[in-house]
């Protein structure tokens, strides 16, 4: 049986890269019968509610999305999968800065064109669980409370002012913004995570092995075995191990598996970020957080 593929691009990804990919692979499918036959649609993800019942439709009509952007388009795209078309299986097409979720995926095409061709042709498929946060917050790769959040509410806030001179719209600087603002607040104002039992500078429920671009996170987990990971970071240090522990995986801390629901308690607001967006409004007001499996996604490499 073809397997029929609907690609989504989010066209802000990689600097208006997305926006290139997705004349790339209009232009493709056009000269390419193979490509003609498979593709059924495609769309840019949805910017605005407004967007998404077209995008849905898209998703039921096809067998695999290929999602072409960073951890936070796969984040949007996982849920309107999980919620609205379970049988799709998800894709991946790295555009972003962190992009761990692809590379949980493992090693991927270096042309858009040749991962399609890929997957249109001999595509291998497997699962990875997906977790609900409180109920209601779908997310597949981590949730991570106190300083990571707040590094990334502030490297939000300073990207959007740094963006206009146009050179921070490129990965590479993107990814040393992002290193320099988490320097500051790891050395003045880091914020941390504050419990009953103790007041960590991060703590993290994770699902995959890498976490934040790359860093290793735990030892015996997988994606699809039902269980989630916790590791509690105490300080500077235990978090400066895991960021180099991308380099020298030996370094990162361990986390301790779990089997769900898993449960904490903060005694005081905490930022937090899920899959590398900054929910810290939403959950404002919330003291207690409770991680349940909410099924899981099929996925495709």
């Amino acid at each position: 049986m073809e397997n029929r593929i609907g690609i989504f691009i989010n066209p802000k990804s990689g600097h208006g890269k997305g926006s290139r990919i997705q004349r790339m692979l209009t232009d493709a499918r056009a000269r390419d019968p193979l490509l003609k036959n498979r593709v059924t649609a495609i769309c840019a993800t949805p910017a605005s509610p407004a967007a998404i019942p077209a995008v849905i439709e898209a998703l039921k009509g096809c067998d695999i999305a290929l999602v072409c952007g960073g951890d936070g388009t796969v984040h949007q795209m996982a849920d309107l999968i999980v919620r609205h078309a379970p049988e799709t299986a998800l894709a991946v097409f790295p555009l972003g800065t962190g992009n761990d979720f692809a590379r949980q995926l493992g090693p991927r095409q270096k042309s858009v064109i040749t991962h399609l061709q890929k997957i249109a042709v001999a595509p291998s498929f497997g699962m990875v669980d997906v977790w609900a946060l409180n109920g209601e917050l779908l997310f597949t790769n981590y949730v991570s409370f106190g300083f990571d959040g707040w590094v990334l509410s502030l490297y939000q806030s300073a990207l959007k002012y740094l963006e206009q001179t146009g050179f921070f719209g490129f990965a590479f600087a993107k990814k040393m913004l992002f290193g320099l603002v988490g320097l500051w607040a790891l050395l003045f104002h880091a914020k941390r995570a504050p419990m009953a039992d103790g007041t960590p500078l991060s703590v993290i429920i994770g699902n995959l092995a890498w976490y934040g671009g790359g860093s290793r996170f735990g030892a015996g987990g997988k994606p699809d075995d039902g269980a989630i990971e916790l590791m509690k970071l105490p300080g500077n240090g235990a978090f400066l191990r895991m960021a180099a522990s991308r380099f020298i995986p030996a370094l990162a801390p361990l986390a301790a598996t779990h089997e769900p629901p898993l449960t904490l308690a903060f005694i005081d607001a905490v930022p937090l970020q899920v899959d590398g967006e900054d929910y810290s409004a939403r959950f404002a007001t919330v003291r207690s957080f409770t991680v349940t499996r909410a099924g899981g996604i099929k996925v495709c490499a």
